[in-house]
Order: C-alpha cells, then sequence, then structure tokens
C-alpha cells in the first residue's frame, strides 16, 4: 500500500530551508554562472584524466508529451517551420521549433539547444 505524506511550511520555513542550498548571489550579484563556477579548469584537467573510451552517455530524458500520473503537465512540442523543399546541394534551409512546458515538473528534463537546420 502506498500512502502520501504532505508537509505545510510557511513562506518563512521555506526560506530557512532554501537559502543554505541556493546558488544564488553565492558568486556575488552580477555572476550568471551560479553551480557552474564549480568546474574550474584544474577539476576539468582532473576529469579529462578518467576518461577511458571517450563514450559519452546522456543524462536527460525525453521531451514527455503524454499526460500521465507521473506528468500531469506535459510539454508541447511541434515544428512551426520546416524550410522549402528545395532540393538543390548547397541550399542551406532551417526547421523551427515551438517546445513549451513547465520546466520543473516531473515529466521531463531539462531544455538543451537544439540545432535543426538542413544543408
Amino acid at each position: 500500500m502506498v500512502t502520501s505524506h504532505t508537509t505545510t511550511v510557511t513562506a518563512k520555513e521555506f526560506g530557512e530551508l532554501f537559502r543554505p542550498l541556493s546558488n544564488w548571489s553565492r558568486w556575488g550579484p552580477e555572476d550568471h554562472r551560479r553551480a557552474l563556477n564549480h568546474v574550474t579548469p584544474e577539476r576539468v584537467t582532473a576529469a579529462a584524466g578518467l576518461v577511458r573510451d571517450g563514450a559519452t552517455v546522456t543524462l536527460s530524458l525525453p521531451l514527455d508529451t503524454e499526460a500521465a500520473a507521473h506528468n500531469p503537465k506535459p510539454a508541447h512540442h511541434y515544428m512551426i517551420e520546416l524550410g522549402p523543399p528545395d532540393t538543390a546541394p548547397q541550399s542551406v534551409h532551417f526547421h523551427k521549433d515551438y517546445v513549451g512546458g513547465d520546466y520543473h515538473n516531473d515529466g521531463h528534463s531539462h531544455i538543451r539547444g537544439s540545432r535543426h537546420d538542413g544543408r
């Protein structure tokens, strides 16, 4: 049997829990890198030394566009431009996606910059 438990906290209690874990302003008011400040040249060099075979592994999830119990607010995804049907070998055309959704919901991963161009 699965049971759920909900705990109510005040805004003040939430702030007390959130502040020590937040990277907002940790490196100053003008900082835009936040947690990426931990990715120093020394750490990148050390990590590169751990590479054995060059395989890459994605940590992302597919964009979940289907409503389900785990995903009550699914993402929206559709193409808004498919480019001209030009068949010339040197032609360049672009494809554009529309992606919308609740990025902090459980049903999908963070959005990355996708490149959709046809050459």
